[in-house]
């Protein structure tokens, strides 16, 4: 059987379970990849949200009056400098901060729908048996879908790394403010000091932009095996389930040598393929919290 057809469907008969092949082995092989998957995916979070707060001024969110303030102390800062402050260079200030603002409340918000799948598979994780010989078709059919929002997201933020790197703008802007500061008081000890502090500014934004890279890849390649050996879990061996598993399990280990190309072509592979399926399409419009989905599915009266 395959849950795309028959997820509402309860394997209740240890018979038919042995039947459909679905042994306390299977079930605990699938458990294991779903476990592996949720570790991965929320190690990968974590690095995405260590590099968005090392790229900000402030992690927290901004109101109306800390953006006026925040242009208030610019204006300031100009006219200590000498320079007369016009009416326009405040409003630029004070509509770039918004405009940063936005931007900073626009990844806030994907990051924390990204760690609501992560914390969702968790739930629905909790509801697979543990050494029963059988798990019912609705709990595995909400674990496939979860994990198939979770890889989605996996394979986009990872490809978006990919190709634009979140560069650490907040530091670099201050590194370089203390150069010209350094440099307009012609202290070559202070100038020589100031570069190196960029240089390990941008050393250490390479290093976030590929931790999170490569986490993401592992991350996906996991989700991608664990939606397979979900999709079609009746179908599927023991032998089937631990291949998928040892599949992910291999890029993982090669993770750490593939170039950025590479990586980022193997994620656009898994992002498509999740994008463009016509169950998964149609599944995936849907808000998690939605009625209809398989792990929260409408009910007929009657």
């Amino acid at each position: 059987m395959n849950i795309r057809r028959h997820a509402g469907i309860l394997v209740a008969l240890p018979l038919i379970a042995a039947l459909s092949g679905c042994t306390e082995e299977k079930a605990q092989a699938l458990l294991n990849s779903a476990l592996d998957f949720q570790a991965k995916s929320s190690q990968t979070v974590d690095a995405l949200e260590e590099l968005f707060l090392a790229s900000v001024t402030n992690p927290m969110q901004r109101t109306q009056a800390d953006l006026v303030n925040d242009a208030r102390a610019a204006a300031k800062k100009l006219a200590a400098s000498g320079t007369s402050v016009t009416l326009q260079q405040v409003t630029g200030i004070l509509s770039l901060n918004r405009l940063r603002e936005q931007g900073n409340e626009k990844i806030r918000k994907e990051l924390g729908t990204v760690r609501t799948h992560s914390e969702r598979l968790a739930l629905a994780l909790e509801r697979l048996p543990r050494g029963r010989l059988f798990v019912d078709e609705s709990t595995i059919a909400c674990v496939a879908e979860v994990a198939a929002r979770l890889t989605l997201d996996m394979a986009t933020y990872g490809e978006r790394l990919a190709t634009t790197p979140i560069p650490l703008e907040t530091p670099i802007r201050q590194r370089f403010g203390e150069f010209k500061r350094a440099a307009k008081a012609n202290d070559g000890a202070k100038q020589t000091q100031t570069l190196n502090d960029l240089a390990a500014v941008l050393d250490e934004q390479d290093r976030l932009n590929k931790q999170a890279i490569g986490r993401a890849l592992v991350a996906a390649e996991s989700g991608a095996a664990l939606v397979k050996a979900a999709t079609d879990y009746n179908t599927r061996t023991l032998a089937d389930i631990l291949s998928l598993a040892q599949e992910a399990l291999d890029v993982a280990n090669r993770a750490n040598v593939f170039d950025t190309a590479r990586i980022n072509t193997r994620l656009g592979k898994i992002r498509t393929d999740l994008s463009t399926d016509p169950y998964w399409k149609v599944t995936l419009e849907k808000r998690l919290d939605e009625k209809g989905t398989k792990c929260n599915p409408a009910t007929t009266e009657g």
